[in-house]
């Protein structure tokens, strides 16, 4: 306690003005000051209401929203693939996944329709990124949209291939072609 004092006297021997610093960044207030007669009277038993101004509920709320519940979270491996939904039923989704972009491999996998439930029209088979992130004991699957995101000429070409897939191009020719 006597630390405090000479603080607060060395404190306050130092004089700076208003200029230097508009606001005052400590405020010092006596504990006697400081305890109000409300507060001595006060009945500890009842709850406590606090209350929040609506810029700070909104940001909880969409916080909470986008980020789940916790706010940061390590993850050691994250994967961003992307997709096109290509089936659904009542309660999976069939995407065709671009696994590899340099050689053009595309698998179909299928996910829980609960996933995609903030996808608009499902049947018009949109674009969609599947980001998915893993740790030890757990992996997340996130989906965003993927209008502007995918590259759809990759899908474009794929079913190009998926269209010739199964002709044999391979069989002699008996006779000549016509032209």
């Amino acid at each position: 306690m006597e630390e405090v004092k000479i603080i607060k006297e060395n404190f306050n021997c130092v004089e700076t003005t208003e200029i230097d610093y508009p606001q005052k960044p400590f405020i010092f207030v006596e504990k006697e000051e400081f305890i109000q007669k409300d507060d001595k009277n006060a009945n500890l038993k009842n709850s406590t209401n606090i209350s929040f101004d609506n810029n700070y509920k909104t940001f909880i709320t969409e916080l909470f929203k986008t980020k789940g519940f916790i706010a940061q979270e390590n993850w050691e491996k994250t994967i961003n693939v992307n997709s096109k939904i290509i089936q659904s039923n009542s309660d999976y989704i069939i995407c065709e996944c671009l696994i590899d972009r340099e050689k053009r491999i595309f698998e179909k996998r299928s996910f829980p329709k609960h996933l995609f439930e903030h996808i608009e029209n499902i049947k018009k088979k949109p674009f969609v990124v599947l980001s998915i992130k893993t740790k030890i004991g757990s992996t997340r699957i996130d989906v965003i949209k993927g209008e502007h995101l995918v590259d759809k000429k990759a899908f474009e070409l794929n079913e190009e291939w998926e269209k010739i897939e199964g002709k044999d191009f391979n069989q002699p020719l008996d006779k000549p072609i016509e032209l």
